[in-house]
C-alpha cells in the first residue's frame, strides 16, 4: 500500500501494533504497521494474556489459533524482587469461557497475530523500517528556521512500543487535537 493511501501508521509490530492492525484492517482502515526489526520478536519470553484479550483475539478470528498455543487457565506466583511471595492467583475459566491467565510464547502470539493482519488486503507490515524514516514522509523540517511543516493529508499515528501506547494526529484540520 502506498504511503499516501494509509489513513493509520502504527509504529511497532509486537502485541499491541498488531492486535490494532487486525482490528484497523476488519474495519477496513488502511493501515501500515512499521517495525525496526525485521520481524517479531525471536526472543522466547513468556507472557500472560487475560480473558479480556482472548475475547480481543476472537473477534479478529484468531482465538482458537492462539487458544491451540495456550496454556490456558494458568495460576500465577508473584514474588518480591527479595523472592517473597506477594499473591497467588488461581487459574479459572471466566464467565466469557476463557482462562483469566493463560500463558503463552509471545514470539507464537506475535506470529499468529502478523499472519492475521496479512490476511487483510488494507494492512501492510513492513520489518526492518524506522519511525524516523517514515516521518521524513509527513514533516519537513528546517533546522535553520526550527520550523516544521506537517505536509497536508490526514492520518493517525500510533505508536506502540512495549506498554507505552501514544495517538497523535497529523494534517491540516480546524478541528482540535487529541
Amino acid at each position: 500500500m502506498p504511503f499516501d493511501a494509509t489513513q493509520v501508521l502504527i509504529v511497532g509490530a509486537g502485541p499491541t501494533g498488531l492486535i490494532a492492525a487486525n482490528i484497523l484492517g476488519l474495519a477496513g482502515v488502511r493501515a501500515i504497521v512499521i517495525e525496526r526489526n525485521t520481524s517479531t520478536s525471536e526472543i522466547p519470553k513468556g507472557i500472560y494474556i487475560d480473558d479480556e484479550f482472548f475475547r480481543t483475539l476472537d473477534m479478529v478470528g484468531l482465538g482458537d489459533e492462539v487458544s491451540r498455543h495456550c496454556v490456558s487457565a494458568a495460576g500465577v506466583t508473584y514474588f518480591s524482587r527479595f523472592g517473597f511471595c506477594v499473591t497467588r492467583v488461581k487459574g479459572f475459566v471466566t464467565q466469557n469461557g476463557y482462562g483469566n491467565r493463560s500463558a503463552i510464547w509471545q514470539p507464537e502470539l506475535e506470529g499468529i497475530m502478523g499472519r492475521g493482519a496479512a490476511r487483510l488486503t488494507s494492512v501492510t507490515v513492513r520489518f526492518g523500517q524506522t519511525f524516523s524514516t517514515w516521518m521524513t514522509k509527513v514533516l519537513w523540517w528546517s533546522p535553520a528556521s526550527s520550523v516544521i511543516k506537517v505536509f497536508d493529508r490526514r492520518f493517525v499515528l500510533i505508536m506502540c512500543s512495549g506498554v507505552m501506547v501514544a495517538r497523535v494526529r497529523f494534517g491540516n484540520s480546524s478541528e482540535s487535537a487529541w
